[in-house]
């Protein structure tokens, strides 16, 4: 059994007051405590999401146009990353950090509300806990533990409660111009104008700002960075240039036989004529013909040039002038003209060395497929540089074949002491009338093939010329003649 002991009613009221005095000291260090905690941190490196800012008044969400970064990318403090529109501009989003980008939270196109994370990026550097953590008001609670004792004065010693300053939330860059911290300059730019000229290691001081109190703007750099650029093209513009020098050899072989016997071409007086063959049923054939020997593991080619040395031999049986040699040689004041027999046909072939013209022999006596064989033969040879000195002797008439390189109607030049010379130029297709089964006149799509003709005036005149270019073409639009005289 407790022994109550009375006291005197002055003892009991300061023991009263000891216990407020001590008990609201005990909550103000609770309070004291709680605060310091509340600000304390230690660092860390840390991924942080990255909110988009409210761009304008009254906006709460933007289109992401594009994006200037990917997950994986190593970013700068001001590198933009992305560019974003609203209803009233369109803003680059510019880095407040050093680090890495972790993950996109929209695709190009998207809708991005104000507010809400657009990119996680793991920040290089030190970054408190606590940043991004709301704060708690402990100074309300331990208020509210303190309750006053009954019927007891109240004594205010309760020492007045520390401010707690809520710390700010972190977010995007401000959008506003903002002088540098790191750099004495006066000049203002935004964070992505300065990255710019980081990037393009421009001083800034160099820029003269044109927009409003001075700021530089992304033209202003662009326009100084052109500026610039010219500058240095008019100093390499200024320097001399390099004067080119010249260089003389001597001819080869090849170029001094062409001289010889172009000297001496310019001797003749040469006669042109051009005619125009129809050889789409002909071009037809010969598709038909290699498609056939494509099904039967034949690997050669067929291309016109056989056909038309053929009909051209076909042709020389008629007109015999043209398959001839002049002789001035002999007896200048009696020349002789010599009709030859064999149809052995120059064929002109481009090589690596020059023009070389090795001969058909006895075309006369050649099918197509023989023609073609021994064309490939001599062309062969002549690439390479094999080609023997027989294989150049002979000729009686002379095909150039420019349509392969290209071109249309030319002039071909006659080799003494030939009498003529065929060019071939290129097959175009045109649009010409026909006449259908009822009679009507229909537009088509015909092959046409130019021959140009060059003759020796002075033993061949224009008729003759003539008529065996017209017996030519006859026989290359209509093949079917050719195949039925061949032996």
């Amino acid at each position: 059994m407790r022994r109550l002991i009375p006291l005197p009613s002055g003892s009991v009221l300061k023991i009263a007051r000891k216990c407020i005095v001590s008990r609201r000291l005990s909550s103000f260090r609770m309070v004291h405590q709680h605060w310091r905690t509340f600000h304390a941190s230690h660092t860390r490196f840390a991924i942080q999401p990255y909110l988009l800012a409210d761009i304008g008044e009254g906006i709460t969400e933007c289109e992401l146009i594009q994006w200037f970064v990917k997950p994986g990318d190593k970013i700068e403090q001001f590198q933009a990353l992305c560019e974003v529109q609203s209803d009233k501009a369109t803003v680059e989003i510019t880095s407040r950090f050093d680090g890495t980008i972790k993950s996109l939270h929209y695709e190009a196109g998207d809708m991005a509300i104000v507010g809400k994370p657009l990119v996680h990026i793991e920040i290089d550097g030190e970054v408190e806990e606590n940043a991004s953590v709301e704060p708690v008001n402990t100074a309300t609670d331990a208020q509210q533990q303190i309750q006053p004792v009954k019927d007891t004065p109240e004594i205010d010693l309760t020492p007045p409660a520390p401010r707690v300053e809520e710390p700010k939330k972190e977010g995007p860059p401000p959008l506003t111009p903002a002088l540098p911290h790191s750099s004495p300059s006066t000049k203002l730019a935004t964070p992505a104008v300065r990255y710019m000229l980081k990037q393009a290691g421009i001083d800034i001081e160099n820029i003269t700002g044109t927009g409003r109190a001075g700021l530089v703007t992304k033209e202003d750099v662009l326009r100084y960075q052109s500026t610039r650029h010219k500058s240095t093209q008019d100093e390499a513009d200024q320097s001399p240039a390099a004067i080119p020098t010249d260089s003389v050899s001597e001819l080869t072989p090849i170029q001094r036989q062409m001289f010889q016997a172009m000297t001496r071409s310019l001797t003749i007086p040469h006669f042109l004529f051009t005619d125009v063959a129809d050889v789409t049923d002909l071009d037809s054939l010969r598709r038909r013909l290699n498609s056939r020997l494509a099904s039967r593991g034949d690997s050669r080619k067929l291309s016109l040039l056989p056909f038309i040395m053929k009909a051209l031999s076909m042709a020389f049986m008629e007109h015999k002038a043209l398959n001839a040699h002049l002789d001035t040689q002999s007896n200048p004041d009696r020349p002789r003209l010599s009709i030859r027999g064999s149809h052995n046909m120059g064929i002109a072939v481009d090589t690596p060395s020059g023009l070389l013209v090795p001969v058909v022999r006895n075309v006369q006596n050649h099918s197509i497929l023989s023609l073609a064989a021994e064309i490939d033969r001599l062309s062969s040879l002549a690439r390479t540089g094999n080609l023997q000195p027989q294989d150049f002797k002979d000729a009686t008439f002379t095909v150039s074949n420019m349509g392969s390189i290209g071109g249309n109607a030319l002039a071909p030049v006659i080799v003494s002491p030939m009498v003529g010379i065929l060019g071939l130029g290129r097959i175009q297709e045109v649009a010409a009338f026909q006449k259908n089964a009822l009679g009507a006149e229909i537009v088509v799509k015909r092959a046409r093939l130019t021959l140009s003709w060059s003759g020796d005036h002075r033993v061949l005149d224009g008729a003759t010329v003539a008529k065996c270019a017209r017996a030519t073409a006859s026989f290359l639009e209509n093949m079917e003649s050719v195949l039925v005289a061949l032996k």
